[in-house]
């Protein structure tokens, strides 16, 4: 994650002048053949039902961590699942860690991945390898130990690297020219230095060769938040800007190159697993369109690409006060859902989150109803304790974890048309539309003991039923074996009666 406020102020100051997810299944076991999924814009499962990611990202600490893990153990991925009732994870690698010399590949560090990819296996989560960085290396962090491309892929062209004045936000250090420089020649070929996408192909392929067929691994995030510097320097991406907004021709065809390349090459590993890609880190933080342009999924098949933006408010973190008035959150759904129909791809938040701000809970709320309308999943940054996510240093709950464990549709035997859910009247309701192929049952979350402490009522297409043996109090999971035929719709409430017409 990077955060912006000085630097997404400079940028926007110097810019104006001049549907669907994933499913659940709780017993993964080995992968069979995965039946296709019923649109390619969701996600689905090994039985052909539509998920919707609802997760954390793990974990902050990592980056600091020369080991790689963060310090997370077992207890910690096992409460994703039973205390917060998340069916998925993003989970952080790192190519320094990955490739520490050119074509050495570090199975060791593999090994403390793979032992947590059991973990999350054990207790049902669905893990995105998100390959992260933020000031491309942790050649440029004095925090960071392992965060980004290994100190030999790092290339200056002699540039040393200013570290930034005291109390100034770590990642304004992606302005400094030995950061830009180094991001360019990895993104930029001709500067005599394709070796290095070729490296990092390889690093791709080496984790995916090992964990294709990992029951956790549902895919594969191409790199967190590449940097504005793939359109060059810092005032060729405000040239880049202007032209844009002059031309409505937003496609970066740099760095289009590069995430072709490496589907590329991990559907020559994995032709299944999922790929998600991401825009320039910017989009992220204001509202522009994105710089994406036309991918292909050369898998047998209908493609299995996601779009995963990044949802952070610049001006809610400028000011500390998120203003409801304030256009951001839907421009950036507005934006988003332009980005992914003419990507033609599903889409997924890899992150969002934030800490001291007021109106946080409308601020959450907007960002979710979002999630919900556009049918999509989302992972919240981050799993850290004492951070931005749901639990406090001692592992108390914070208030974020009321705000984002709310209903949700785990797992969706038909293709969704509609859900969501209101924390003010704590109504939660689905639509689907029939999908034959799909075996399994319906599976919503349904978090009782948190919002519905005093019962709740299930209202199927139309008429109040008895949930009876349909509910695992323990997992709170609803699972629903309806005809497959025709389509259903679902309402959860306190009452019946809050039900509305129609659900």
């Amino acid at each position: 994650m990077a955060r912006r406020t000085t630097f997404v102020s400079v940028l926007l100051c110097l810019f104006i002048f001049a549907g669907c997810g994933e499913s659940d299944d709780e017993s993964f076991g080995a992968p069979p053949a995965r039946i296709e999924s019923p649109d390619p814009r969701c996600i689905a499962d090994e039985q052909g039902r539509v998920l919707i990611l609802h997760g954390v990202n793990v974990i902050n600490a990592a980056k600091s961590d020369p080991q790689g893990t963060g310090g997370v153990v077992e207890a910690d991925i096992a409460e994703i699942s039973g205390r917060f009732g998340f069916n998925s994870a993003r989970h952080l690698i790192f190519w320094a860690a990955i490739e520490p010399e050119p074509g050495v590949f570090d199975s060791a560090y593999l090994d403390r991945v793979e032992q947590r990819l059991d973990w999350y296996a054990k207790y049902g989560i669905r893990v995105v390898l998100d390959m992260h960085q933020d000031v491309w290396s942790p050649v440029f962090s004095s925090a960071f130990s392992i965060d980004g491309a290994p100190a030999w892929a790092t290339i200056t062209d002699g540039h040393k690297f200013k570290p930034r004045p005291p109390g100034e936000p770590w990642w304004i250090a992606n302005i400094d020219t030995a950061v830009q420089i180094a991001t360019m020649n990895f993104f930029r070929p001709e500067r005599h230095h394709p070796e290095l996408q070729g490296e990092y192909v390889k690093a791709w392929q080496f984790v995916v060769r090992r964990f294709k067929d990992h029951p956790a691994v549902i895919g594969y995030d191409v790199m967190n938040e590449p940097s504005f510097n793939s359109l060059g320097t810092f005032s060729d991406a405000l040239v880049f800007a202007q032209q844009a907004q002059q031309t409505g021709d937003w496609r970066n065809p740099v760095l289009t190159a590069f995430m072709q390349k490496v589907i590329d090459g991990i559907r020559a590993i994995d032709p299944n697993g999922y790929v998600f890609v991401e825009p320039i880190s910017v989009v992220n933080a204001l509202s522009y369109p994105g710089d994406l342009g036309e991918l292909n999924d050369p898998r047998q098949g209908p493609p299995r690409l996601l779009y995963a933006p990044h949802l952070y408010d610049q001006t809610a973190d400028n000011n500390g006060v998120y203003d409801p008035k304030d256009s951001y959150v839907a421009n950036w759904e507005q934006l988003r859902a332009a980005d992914r129909q003419k990507l033609g791809t599903g889409m997924w938040i890899g992150e969002f989150g934030d800490g001291q701000i007021t109106n946080v809970d409308r601020y959450f709320s907007d960002i979710l109803s979002v999630a919900d309308r556009q049918m999509i999943g989302w992972a919240q940054w981050s799993y850290d304790r004492g951070g931005w996510g749901v639990l406090d240093s001692d592992g108390n709950e914070t208030p974020h974890a009321n705000r984002v464990v709310r209903p949700y549709p785990r797992a969706v035997a038909g293709v969704p048309q509609s859900f969501g859910y209101a924390p003010e009247t704590k109504v939660f309701t689905l639509a689907w539309a029939p999908n034959p192929t799909a075996r399994g049952v319906t599976e919503i979350s349904v978090p009782a003991r948190r919002h519905y402490p005093n019962g709740w009522a299930l209202v199927v297409d139309g008429s109040e039923v008895n949930a009876g043996r349909s509910w695992d109090a323990a997992r709170e999971v609803l699972s629903l074996d309806l005809p497959r035929h025709v389509g259903h719709r679902v309402c959860i409430a306190h009452n019946a009666r809050d039900c509305p017409p129609g659900a």
